[in-house]
């Protein structure tokens, strides 16, 4: 059990995701005005202060005849606040908050400090941004393709900076067309690796007490 809570945590904690490359999604299509929706993110970034949402978490690995399914609540608050709050098939937490990270297994924790760590920094600035769609911004960072269906809007990140391809190659982020919410992300890794979450169950800008991610 203790091994396979370890490959769910690096999904987020070290992020050792390898180039799949990309083509065209099924279903999807080219979007037409790339700028508009753009445009539509940077406001819906603004004017979101927190997010809560279940989530669901499938992590498939060649060395593992079973696929890692697991579940479990999220937390966002601005800025730069994350929780995932894991709850089946077992108990794990991991809180972003500002320049902290705990991670509590049971009665056991681990605390960082990203001031004094690039990589768990950047990490926990990407994920909020990715969260928000604030990533859109990043433009002199990413590779960024566009693609719309009649339900989501799909971006695909290839980073092109360094500091960002050491963790990953490639992040899919589908969109809901009405409400701008991200409703899954896929970690598309080296072989047939991957990771896909989804979220649902979404509410925006609903009052989340500080203390939720404390980590003291």
């Amino acid at each position: 059990m203790f091994k396979n809570k370890w490959i769910v945590v690096t999904t987020f904690v070290f992020f050792s995701l390898l180039h799949m490359g990309y083509s065209q999604p099924d279903s999807f299509k080219l979007m037409d005005n790339t700028n508009q929706f753009t445009e539509e993110m940077k406001g819906f970034t603004e004017e979101t202060e927190t997010i809560l949402s279940d989530f669901r978490q499938v992590k498939k690995l060649d060395i593992l005849t079973k696929d890692i399914i697991t579940s479990g609540r999220f937390y966002y608050k601005k800025a730069n606040k994350l929780r995932w709050e894991y709850s089946d098939p077992f108990e794990y937490i991991i809180i972003f908050n500002d320049n902290e990270i705990l991670i509590r297994d049971e009665n056991r924790e681990s605390r960082y400090d990203t001031e004094s760590n690039q990589m768990f920094r950047q990490i926990s600035q990407l994920m909020s941004r990715v969260i928000v769609g604030d990533i859109l911004e990043q433009e002199g960072d990413f590779i960024q393709a566009f693609y719309e269906n009649d339900q989501q809007y799909l971006v695909i990140l290839t980073p092109k900076s360094e500091q960002f391809r050491q963790f990953f190659q490639q992040i899919e982020i589908y969109f809901g067309r009405t409400d701008l919410l991200v409703k899954k992300l896929a970690f598309k890794e080296q072989s047939e690796d991957q990771t896909v979450i989804e979220f649902y169950n979404e509410i925006r800008n609903e009052t989340i007490q500080d203390s939720v991610f404390f980590t003291r």
